[in-house]
This record gives structure tokens, sequence and C-alpha cells, in this order.
């Protein structure tokens, strides 16, 4: 097997384990949003939780990908940003895109929020910014499975290709 088509199959792999946990994730939050919709303050931790487990979760996939691709990170504060906007640019020779620029802006508002939940320790959180952020988080899970489910298609036939399969 050559080179290219071990990273592919690890990534085919390592996708392939995600998305499940991924799902399990959202699936959680989703059934938070009721109470805190209700205004229920133990609903809302849970829920900003599973949003931040589910983001940080994408976010280490993305990561992993990049990395095995030879892409290397961008430098400096804004590389959380710089991350998902470069998973939606085919890099030719490289890898093709990751994610559709219109998934990279329903994860945006995510990033945003897990940035703000890993600082915001001593602040209340808001049902009323919970809930359509729980909504974004429902929408972004199956574009994250589609663009994820296209890619390892994609490397299951690079990998056949460059194996001579």
């Amino acid at each position: 097997m050559t080179d290219l088509a071990g990273r592919a199959a690890r990534l085919v792999a390592e996708i392939d384990a995600e998305v499940p946990a991924l799902r399990r994730i959202a699936e959680e939050a989703a059934r938070a949003r009721d109470r805190v919709v209700a205004g229920d303050a133990m609903a809302c931790s849970h829920a900003a939780l599973q949003l931040h487990r589910w983001y940080t979760g994408v976010e280490g996939l993305l990561e992993r990908i990049e990395r095995a691709l030879g892409v290397p990170p961008s430098p400096g504060p804004g590389w959380h940003r710089e991350l998902l906007r470069g998973a939606t640019l085919e890099l030719p020779r490289r890898r093709p895109s990751v994610i559709a620029p219109a998934t990279e802006l329903l994860l945006v508002e995510l990033l945003s929020f897990r940035h703000f939940i890993r600082h915001a320790y001593a602040v209340a959180l808001d049902p009323a910014r919970l809930v359509p952020l729980l909504d974004r988080l429902a929408e972004a899970q199956p574009a994250i499975e589609r663009d994820l489910g296209a890619l390892a298609e994609q490397l299951r036939a690079a990998a056949a290709t460059s194996d001579g399969s």
C-alpha cells in the first residue's frame, strides 16, 4: 500500500469513527432543547457542554485531515477560523475540499460560541442565545455528515487509484 493509500485509509477510518460520535453528541444536545427553552439552568449548562464537545470534535477532525494530507496549519490567533475557511478550498494535488461553503457558514457561529464558552466561566447562560445555537447544530450535523461522507468516498477512490486497485 502506498503512503497516500495508507493515509487515506486511516482518514476514512477516523471519519467513519467520528461521525457517529458527533451524531450522538448532537442528539444529546437536541434532547436538552425543550428544557433549555423552559429556562432550566442545568439543561442550559448541559446543552452548552454538548455544543462545545461537538464543535471541538469537528475541529479536531478537520485538523487531523489537514495534517494527514500535508496541509500546514495556519499560524496565529485566527487559526481556528482559518481552519474552517481553508477546509472549503480544494487544494489541487493535495486534497479536495473538506466541507462545503454552506457548512462553513453553519460552523462559524458554533466556533464563536465554543470560544465564548471556554472563557465565560462566570457568565449565566442565556436560553434565548442557546436555542438558536442548538438549532444551528441540528442543521450542521447532517451537513458535516454529508461533507465528510463525500470526502471519505473521494479518499477511498484516491487510495484505490494510488494502490493500483
